[in-house]
């Protein structure tokens, strides 16, 4: 039996709502970070297809792994906010530290730190579209799910586009920007923490 202390769960109109504002912090760091990390790491082309190569291939192994998080999506959507918030700090560190200049002196070494750097939030963002459509699943139960989040969760990331590029780093610099998408995934954890818990549909 549920706890009747528990909040109901979300409805699935806001869990679509939630996974279309997580694809825009989704695309808006995969912008950002090139960004970021160019500033320490060199604005290098391998940087750029390093950050992208890690991003896909983070995505991809994320998705087929989400099915064993499937009650850590609050976890998972905040984790990402962390890293965002911290990454500026770790960044201007690195830059401070004269093993830098070794590191960027090696394409191979620029290319390991960039794959360092971005791994993890690229293995958690991953995990967003199938565990969403989860917790969407779980409530409608026969009705699909996955193509509403797919569709929700790219137009927040086409919007994340705009907004990012013509917007957030104008008026707020990279650093603000990070610290803005960090603070909508911590909210969306905190809402998926608050409505669905450890027991999503539930």
């Amino acid at each position: 039996m549920a706890d009747q202390r528990r909040p109901p769960g979300a409805s699935p109109g806001l869990l679509i709502a939630l996974a279309m504002l997580s694809g825009s912090c989704a695309l808006a760091y995969e912008t950002l970070y090139v960004r970021a990390l160019t500033t320490v790491l060199g604005d290098m082309f391998y940087v750029h297809a390093a950050l992208l190569s890690t991003f896909l291939v983070g995505i991809g192994l994320g998705a087929k792994l989400a099915h064993r998080f499937l009650r850590w999506l609050f976890a998972c959507e905040m984790g990402v906010g962390v890293y965002a918030l911290l990454l500026p700090g770790l960044l201007h560190w690195l830059g401070g530290q004269p093993f830098v200049a070794d590191v960027t002196a090696s394409a191979a070494l620029t290319i390991a730190a960039t794959i360092a750097l971005v791994a993890v939030p690229s293995l958690l963002i991953g995990f967003s579209i199938p565990l969403f459509s989860a917790y969407i699943k779980a409530h409608q139960h026969e009705r699909p799910a996955f193509a509403g989040v797919y569709e929700a969760y790219n137009l927040g990331a086409l919007l994340a586009i705009f907004f990012v590029e013509f917007v957030a780093v104008r008026h707020f610099g990279i650093s603000r920007s990070l610290a803005l998408m960090g603070t909508i995934n911590l909210a969306i954890g905190g809402v998926l923490l608050w409505t669905e818990g450890l027991h999503p549909g539930g």
